[in-house]
């Protein structure tokens, strides 16, 4: 997105004055329109002001939902410079604008910078959609991706589990025997004091 908006704001530099320009995209979970970027960065909180001002009295909405340029007069600036709005919309849906103020007057603004300007936001939200679906695309298959090495990962481990719970068995089967044995002998009243002390070690070791 960045890319895109840095080869925008040169070619709207390139047909029209400019004081400043922003760029806002609809967040996915909220559908607000949020400031992405502006140049200059000093004007970011002017511009965030304008959108506000232009959304209380329905101006906003109206240009999103004409989905053509727009030509406003600045509220913040109270008439005294141009606001010219450019929706970014494709057919699907809206995924942002651009708002550029200027101090050309309203008159001014030729119908051949409009028409050029309503080009490049075309192509704009047509770049931009599809750098978007490919995000989301990328996204998905590195989800993809993760459940994958989660599902490998589970299958080593019940494999591990199996193989472990195997090998106890094998190992406990014939351990219980031998120490039973132990048991036994160890009742053994006849046994030396030697065969006991071997015993007790061997019944130890078994234990453990």
């Amino acid at each position: 997105v960045e890319q895109i908006w840095a080869v925008i704001l040169e070619d709207i530099r390139g047909l029209i004055s400019t004081e400043a320009c922003a760029l806002f995209l609809v967040d996915e979970d909220s559908h607000e329109f949020l400031l992405e970027s502006v140049s200059p960065q000093e004007k970011r909180s002017v511009c965030q002001e304008e959108i506000r001002l232009q959304i209380e009295c329905d101006m906003f909405s109206w240009v999103i939902n004409r989905r053509q340029p727009s030509i406003l007069p600045s509220l913040v600036f109270r008439n005294e410079k141009t606001i010219i709005m450019l929706p970014l919309s494709t057919v699907k849906r809206t995924l942002g604008a651009v708002l550029i103020l200027t101090s050309i007057e309203e008159d001014s603004i030729t119908r051949e910078n409009l028409k050029l300007l309503t080009l490049l936001a075309k192509q704009c939200s047509l770049v931009m959609e599809n750098t978007l679906l490919y995000e989301n695309l990328r996204k998905e298959h590195e989800s993809l991706q993760k459940a994958q090495t989660q599902i490998l990962q589970a299958e080593k481990l019940a494999s591990i589990g199996r193989l472990t719970a195997g090998a106890s068995h094998e190992i406990l089967n014939p351990l219980n025997i031998i120490s039973s044995y132990i048991q036994f002998m160890l009742m053994d009243k006849k046994a030396g004091p030697e065969i006991m002390k071997y015993l007790n070690i061997m019944r130890g070791q078994s234990d453990r």
